[in-house]
Parts: structure tokens; C-alpha cells; sequence
């Protein structure tokens, strides 16, 4: 891989994928015509998301939630263990996770 684009590795390949389904998507509803022109999502844009789908091998999920004390985390890939407040219980299997981060940080 080039040099310029080692930022890559650091981000797992299904956001990858999913960012380049969405841009994807974006464009083909510009071309219908039933949507406007794409725009950009600038790092200095006050709300940052991010999406990882989960994948799962043997029956663990690559994005669950842990416990540890009497807090709860959301385990994802190549990001690691982020805090979390869980409004109800999830019930189910994990398809896919957003996680935004606002301008007030949290």
C-alpha cells in the first residue's frame, strides 16, 4: 500500500465498505433526480459518526456490548471498548452499530 494512504489501515473494512455503499447510494438518487447533490462531511463538521457493521465468527459478534462493574461498553473493531449509555436492553443479534460523537463531546 502507498505511503499516502496508510490512514487507512486504521479504520476496519466494513465502515469502509458501508461509506462507500452510502456514497454510492447518495449519487445514484442525485442521477434520479430525487435528491440533491452530495455533500462533503468535513471533520470540523460539529457531529462526527462513525458505523461498523458486525460480523460474526463462531457465533461472537466483532461488535457486542460488555458490562465490566456497572457500566456498560461497546466493543468495536479496531476502535476498542467505548462507553455507552444503554436506554433500554438490546435484544437480538447486533447488525450494526453508529456511534456519533456531538461538539459538547459526548
Amino acid at each position: 500500500m502507498k505511503k499516502e494512504m496508510l490512514w487507512l489501515n486504521e479504520v476496519d473494512r466494513a465502515a469502509l465498505q458501508s461509506t462507500l455503499q452510502d456514497l454510492g447510494k447518495a449519487f445514484k438518487e442525485f442521477y434520479h433526480k430525487s435528491k440533491g447533490k452530495p455533500r462533503f462531511k468535513s471533520k470540523k463538521n460539529n457531529i462526527q459518526s462513525y458505523k461498523a457493521k458486525c460480523n460474526y465468527n463462531k457465533g461472537v459478534g466483532s461488535v457486542r456490548i460488555d458490562r465490566i462493574g456497572n457500566k456498560d461498553f461497546l466493543l468495536l473493531p479496531k476502535i476498542g471498548l467505548v462507553k455507552i449509555a444503554k436506554p433500554r436492553e438490546v435484544r437480538g443479534k447486533i447488525l450494526s452499530a453508529t456511534v456519533r460523537k456531538e461538539a459538547t463531546g459526548k
